[in-house]
């Protein structure tokens, strides 16, 4: 018997300790044939510690189908882990599974959609995720909102959230908020600051270059900014360094 088969053989144990560590164990084996058993193991057990640890391990061997069908099942459990999980694998194809839940009527679901949401990052939920912080009556929805629109690090976000702090009372909200504003204040700075890059550099630089009359010159439009530096008493190379500064969007 190889030892695939051993462990789908234990998850038939009567104690639970032993059918988790095989659950773990086929998560270790990386092998996706421990997908059914799995599944068919979800359907009979009752205890959470055992539904957590089967749907952790289908998180990492069975397919992003797989969770989204989870998300259908009456257990509460089980659609809370299915969403963490697809969340953390941040799949921007799978968000129209999810999008749905920020209407359900529990409110620990919604929330957790709404963080799923904001690690993927799609651009088409941003306006449901603004929606939800303006309007959600739970804390914990806005406050994952708060978060999720920081993530997106959009800088048109920057007024929603300065208004939602104004009129937020909630405290795990507004330090959401507050650090999703932050988040933002530094993408602004690094967009004016830009990205520079050095795309040449004269091969037969040397020590006593720095100490040259160096001239700078740059040319700019929107987007980018070109700077080149030159000597023209060099009598290597007239042009020292070309650098592409690029605006961060």
């Amino acid at each position: 018997m190889s030892k695939f088969e051993e462990l789908v053989a234990q998850l038939e144990s009567e104690v639970d300790s032993k059918i988790r560590d095989a659950i773990a164990r086929l998560g270790d084996l990386g092998d996706s044939r421990a997908v059914p058993y799995l599944l068919k193991k979800l359907e009979t057990v009752k205890d959470e510690e055992l539904i957590e640890t089967i749907l952790w391990t289908l998180s990492r061997i069975g397919s992003s189908e797989i969770l989204i069908k989870l998300l259908q099942n009456s257990n509460k459990k089980i659609v809370l882990e299915a969403l963490d999980a697809l969340g953390r694998r941040m799949s921007r194809e799978r968000v129209e599974a999810i999008i749905p839940f920020l209407k359900h009527p529990d409110s620990e679901i919604r929330a957790l959609a709404t963080w799923a949401l904001g690690k993927i990052r799609a651009d088409k939920t941003y306006d449901l995720l603004v929606t939800l912080l303006k309007k959600d009556k739970e804390p914990s929805v806005r406050a994952n909102a708060a978060w999720a629109i920081g993530k997106y690090e959009k800088i048109e976000a920057h007024p929603v959230l300065k208004r939602a702090l104004e009129q937020e009372t909630d405290e795990t909200v507004r330090y959401n908020l507050e650090d999703a504003i932050s988040r933002l204040q530094e993408v602004r700075e690094r967009s004016q600051e830009g990205i520079k890059v050095t795309v040449y550099e004269c091969p037969k630089k040397e020590a006593h270059c720095s100490e040259r009359d160096i001239k700078v010159e740059q040319l700019a439009d929107q987007l980018i900014k070109i700077e080149i530096k030159s000597c023209s008493s060099c009598l290597s190379a007239k042009i020292c360094q070309v650098n592409l500064i690029k605006k961060v969007e």
